[in-house]
């Protein structure tokens, strides 16, 4: 099995020096698809983010769990 993934930087908006590494080095096409404040909470943008991931993967994997049982009640 092979896993993807979608990278994702999280930068110290606070720290000006740090902020543009992160940009110097990260937002280089198909390196990351964003940049995000390291902040979790219900209305903050990465929070939301990871929420809507694993909401996403844990979709995708009670459907390959269903698909699998409905299998193996066929052989």
């Amino acid at each position: 099995m092979k896993f993807k993934g979608q990278a994702i930087g999280v930068f110290d908006p606070e720290n000006p020096e740090k902020t543009k590494q992160a940009l110097q080095k990260f937002l280089i096409p198909t390196r990351v698809i964003g940049m995000y404040k390291p902040r979790y909470g219900p209305t903050d943008e990465l929070g939301a983010l990871l929420r809507a991931w694993v909401i996403q993967r844990a979709g995708e994997i009670q459907l390959e769990r269903d698909i699998a049982a409905k299998a193996k009640w066929k052989t």
